[in-house]
């Protein structure tokens, strides 16, 4: 592992399904955050999980996403725990071993559903910030509670059981950088095993404009997904190729929106200007279906899953394949319009 890299978990890849509370039920595909970003494991203070939460929710203020996030203690609790079986058994990852020790049914839930750290520490900021996957999912507007730890040389914050805040009742979105943003970072480097987003896209591992993201949110359940069709970057200087991932190329993503990388570093002290168009494939929150996909049964060795009542179907996981058999689709126009500014080189 390089220092001041982060990995991303290569074995957990999101299958999408809608289901009724989808957040509690899927495992995204958790994150995994390696080496010292800040300096030495240890040299920097541990913050407790109120201090983390609120660099978190001062960061998604400072740029329009909704804030207000509120601490479960039990999450915090179980944060910890699983940080303490880390650091016991020398074992850093997304499950626990029963019998080995440390081991407990929370820690082992909890590792399984947030974003995981080793050798880094929140301090006064967020240590994700030059890790956009990582970045992307702690920023989720659906996020509404969460629990966390940093402690014993490891990080964990909760980002799956948590997404419960209200749907609004028509597509809004929100970015990052917010609206009318200035001192933006005109270019970034980004560390993430086994890629960066720009790698993803074929950009290798030189120097980007900063990652740009997309967040979409409506009446669709958590799970929907988000597809660009459009997306420009341009300022008083012209235009600038910007190239995308949303969640219809990229299992990484677990909010529904988009990562956008400009293809070369920015110009200093310049105003962006975003325009982004898109849809939304999801179902309605609340709707009869997601009681009956609720009553699914384990997936079969194909598959596939009985749904049973109100009369048995055939579903799937993979979230395309099942909108497709159960008959759940429903899609959204969605867009975005936002500004920033960057800051000197």
């Amino acid at each position: 592992m390089i220092p001041g890299e982060i990995e991303l978990s290569s074995s957990k890849r999101r299958r999408r399904r809608l289901i009724a509370d989808t957040s509690r039920r899927v495992v995204l595909a958790c994150l995994l955050a390696v080496a010292a970003l800040l300096g030495a494991a240890g040299s920097v203070l541990a913050a407790s999980a109120p201090q983390i939460i609120s660099i978190l929710n001062a960061q998604r203020a400072a740029n329009g996403i909704p804030a207000g996030i509120t601490e479960d203690p039990q999450w915090s609790t179980a944060c910890q725990l699983h940080d303490a079986y880390e650091h016991t058994n020398n074992a850093f990852g997304h499950e626990e071993i029963e019998g080995k020790p440390g081991y407990t049914a929370q820690g082992n839930t909890i590792a399984r559903t947030s974003v995981l750290a080793e050798g880094i520490a929140w301090g006064s900021g967020d240590p994700y910030d030059n890790a956009p996957y990582h970045l992307f999912d702690l920023l989720n507007p659906r996020i509404s509670s969460t629990g966390a730890a940093d402690s014993q040389g490891f990080g964990c914050v909760e980002i799956e059981l948590g997404t419960l805040r209200a749907a609004p009742s028509e597509p809004v979105a929100y970015s990052y950088p917010g609206n009318h943003r200035t001192g933006v970072e005109a270019s970034q480097s980004a560390k993430e095993l086994p890629m960066t987003p720009a790698q993803s896209l074929g950009l290798g591992t030189k120097a980007t404009g900063p990652n740009l993201f997309v967040y979409f949110d409506g009446p669709w359940s958590n799970g929907s997904r988000a597809q660009v069709l459009s997306a420009s970057l341009s300022s008083s200087h012209g235009s600038v190729g910007v190239r995308w991932l949303d969640n219809t190329s990229s299992d990484l993503l677990a909010p529904t929106g988009a990562i956008l990388v400009p293809v070369a570093p920015l110009r200093p002290r310049t105003t962006y200007h975003v325009q982004v168009t898109g849809t939304v494939l999801g179902v309605v929150g609340g709707t009869g279906i997601e009681q009956v996909l609720d009553s699914c049964g384990a997936p079969e060795a194909g598959g596939g899953v009985n749904c049973g009542a109100p009369a048995p179907s055939t579903c799937v996981e993979e979230f395309a394949t099942q909108l497709a058999l159960c008959g759940l689709s429903h899609s959204w126009a969605v867009s975005d319009r936002f500004s920033f500014t960057t800051g000197r080189r």
